[in-house]
């Protein structure tokens, strides 16, 4: 089933320099496709720079142990245009990747640039993302449960990775760690929790808590 988009942005200025190391601005979408998979990525970006076509662009993310990137740019692609300000939609490279990783809490996503050409400096300005994702294909299907603590109603889906307990204790064990937090109002919202037992990932959480009247 297609679900709404996980979304995030950044305000950066993260300095691109002269022939330099890549650089990069980092972003992590809220965690609202918890056991989907990605069917399309749109991304928007803002990058200042003097001489566009100095520059390779690109869009990475990292899954099970490997590094999947998607070039928005090549260097000389731009020639002499100062400034890209752009919305780039539809792109196709992560599809099926899991939309929250088995291992992490969240999926971080990277805008990268790097100077190829000497004389002109830039920086990244600005970073968005839209990540599509469908929860009906490949993969376990989070196991949804809800529980009130301290006059919040939180809706929890899960996944487990190596869990030796049933489902439903230890959505109750990761709810009731959150008791304290949650009757500070800090987790009003939507968000991921992993869930330990001393260095032990047992897995991770997609929470979203509504205050009750």
């Amino acid at each position: 089933m297609q679900q709404s988009p996980a979304y995030a942005y950044g305000d950066f200025h993260v300095d691109i320099p002269d022939l330099g190391d890549k650089v990069e601005a980092a972003i992590e979408p809220s965690p609202e496709a918890c056991g989907g998979k990605i069917t399309s990525v749109d991304v928007y970006f803002e990058i200042r720079h003097p001489h566009c076509g100095d520059l390779d662009i690109w869009l990475r993310t990292f899954d099970n142990d490997v590094w999947y990137e998607y070039y928005l740019y090549r260097v000389n692609d731009l020639g002499n245009q100062v400034d890209i300000v752009e919305k780039r939609t539809s792109i196709h490279k992560f599809d099926g990747l899991r939309a929250t990783p088995l291992n992490a809490s969240n999926r971080t996503w990277y805008l990268c640039a790097k100077d190829l050409s000497r004389r002109d400096v830039g920086y990244i300005d600005n970073f968005k993302i839209w990540v599509f994702f469908d929860t009906g294909g490949g993969g376990p299907r989070p196991t949804a449960r809800s529980i009130l603590i301290a006059g919040i109603h939180i809706t929890c889906a899960c996944r487990p990775q190596i869990s030796p307990m049933p489902m439903s204790m230890w959505v109750s064990i990761c709810c009731l760690q959150k008791e304290s937090h949650l009757k500070s109002r800090l987790l009003y919202g939507r968000g991921s929790s992993r869930l330990r037992i001393g260095s032990v990932l047992l897995g991770y959480v997609c929470w979203q808590c509504i205050l009750l009247p």
